[in-house]
């Protein structure tokens, strides 16, 4: 990507709990770089066994290189659970 570029990362997230997600879970920013995005809710109730596409609008770092950033579910008490997300970019001039 090039620097300073706005963009989207989405991840399909699926519910293999017991417990029906609602649309004010959230994902949010838990290590690394943040690339501009906070946390957002995940819109919509979420089943188990269902899936839900939940896309963060983010902006790449200024600086050539790599960045990388994790990224958690959280439920409506923001307490982290589930596995961890990454994003990978490698900017470039």
């Amino acid at each position: 990507v090039t620097p300073g570029q706005a963009m989207t990362k989405t991840w399909k997230v699926q519910n293999s709990g017991t417990c029906t997600w609602t649309a004010t879970y959230k994902i949010m920013n838990v290590a690394g770089n943040a690339m501009s995005g906070t946390a957002t809710a995940i819109g919509q109730s979420v089943g188990p066994g269902q899936s839900v596409d939940v896309s963060v609008a983010m902006v790449a770092p200024a600086a050539t290189g790599k960045a990388e950033g994790t990224w958690r579910l959280a439920n409506d008490g923001a307490q982290p659970f589930g596995t961890a997300l990454t994003i990978v970019v490698n900017v470039g001039g």
